[in-house]
């Protein structure tokens, strides 16, 4: 009989959207009395970065918007955030690592997926300006994850595209 959890190391990818808040629950649930061994990472895209300065707003653009503070305020100010938004959907777990990202979403997987146990992408709806310019959907992404990749899908009301 196994004694340890299956995943003592699980990194979420979050965008701050409800699809990342039902991800980083699960990864809290699988966690178990090991929040401890939870990263939640936020990456900013380059691209991202030229679309905040567009001042492009909507529902669809959650990165851009992400991408807007962090031009405005600076990785910190998103660190900030970031911490805020995990106790805000964890309130009774503690010791969760977060860190914020700045360049290609697929570098970052690559790199801090090599660390972990499990990766977490929540899948969410890809706006037109999205597909436009090529950022890529949670499931392509993670194509480039060296652990395995539990992809959480969009609310019932919303429709993902790949």
């Amino acid at each position: 009989m196994i004694n340890q959890a299956p995943f003592e190391k699980i990194l979420v990818l979050v965008d701050f959207d409800e699809t990342s808040q039902r991800s980083l629950v699960l990864a809290g649930r699988l966690a178990g009395p090991n929040p401890s061994g939870v990263h939640v990472a936020h990456v900013v895209p380059p691209l991202a970065n030229a679309i905040a300065g567009l001042g492009i707003t909507g529902p669809d653009l959650a990165t851009a918007a992400a991408a807007a503070e962090v031009a405005t305020s600076g990785v910190e100010a998103t660190e900030h955030r970031l911490e805020r938004w995990v106790s805000q959907c964890l309130p009774s777990l503690e010791g969760i690592e977060t860190s914020v990202h700045t360049g290609p979403v697929d570098d970052a997987v690559a790199q801090l997926s090599a660390a972990y146990d499990l990766l977490i992408v929540g899948m969410t709806s890809r706006s037109w300006l999205d597909r436009w310019f090529g950022r890529p959907a949670a499931e392509d992404a993670t194509s480039l994850a060296s652990c395995p990749v539990l992809l959480v899908p969009a609310s019932a009301g919303a429709t993902t595209e790949a």
